[in-house]
């Protein structure tokens, strides 16, 4: 079990600490598209396990994450659209 966070993680987490508002917003929406990748290429992996009853989690789980990628592209896209926004402000 792993009982810390991995170099990548510690330092996304550490730049998203210095961010706020409308920057924070977008910088989580872009760790979370990174985390979902990340989590799509496991579960990729899995669903091809010589075990049946993993890949069939594995599986399940995927069709799920899967379901999923629309709704994290229209955060993604009104994150980026509000940062945009806010530079036009400043």
């Amino acid at each position: 079990m792993v009982r810390e966070l991995s170099p990548a993680r510690t330092t996304a987490m550490e730049e998203l600490s210095a961010l706020s508002g409308e920057d924070f917003d977008a910088g989580f929406a872009r760790q979370m598209a990174i985390e979902h990748e990340r989590a799509v290429s496991l579960f990729t992996e899995g669903a091809g396990l010589p075990d049946p009853e993993l890949a069939d989690v594995a599986s399940w789980t995927l069709s799920r994450l899967r379901e999923r990628d629309e709704a994290l592209a229209q955060l993604i896209a009104v994150s980026g659209q509000q940062q945009v926004a806010a530079q036009r402000l400043k």
